[in-house]
């Protein structure tokens, strides 16, 4: 059966592949939505050019990121979601992170999403150097 919250790290070597999603998220015969949000590295922030940023995995961060998710839909009804951080330097339009939320109703995979942004941007769970 597949877990109502899946997450991962992926190293800075590992491709994403978009069609996988599906094979992560609980989808059942009331499922009406799948929201999905990938997060980049920006050029610019607040004015300064952006030359990357850097992620560290500790050995705490998977747990740490699980519980930021876990956290963040407590009170959100989804079927499922399906978080991946990437670690290592990203640059400029290079990928972030991965979230996909399944839900009966549109809000409600908007909101679950917006609020794993948050909780993640919140915590850190992984270590994070801004290169500029």
């Amino acid at each position: 059966m597949k877990q109502k919250v899946h997450v991962e790290i992926l190293d800075p070597n590992e491709s994403f592949n978009i069609n996988t999603i599906g094979e992560k998220l609980v989808i059942t015969e009331s499922t009406g939505a799948i929201t999905l949000y990938l997060g980049i590295v920006k050029k610019n922030k607040e004015g300064k050019i952006t030359h990357g940023l850097f992620f560290k995995k500790t050995p705490e961060s998977l747990s740490r990121l699980e519980k930021c998710v876990k956290s963040a839909i407590e009170k959100i009804k989804v079927d499922s979601v399906y978080v991946a951080h990437y670690t290592g330097l990203r640059k400029p339009g290079d990928l972030i992170m991965v979230i996909a939320a399944s839900s009966e109703k549109r809000e409600d995979s908007i909101e679950a999403i917006r609020a794993i942004v948050d909780s993640i941007k919140a915590s850190e769970p992984l270590y994070k150097r801004e290169l500029f």
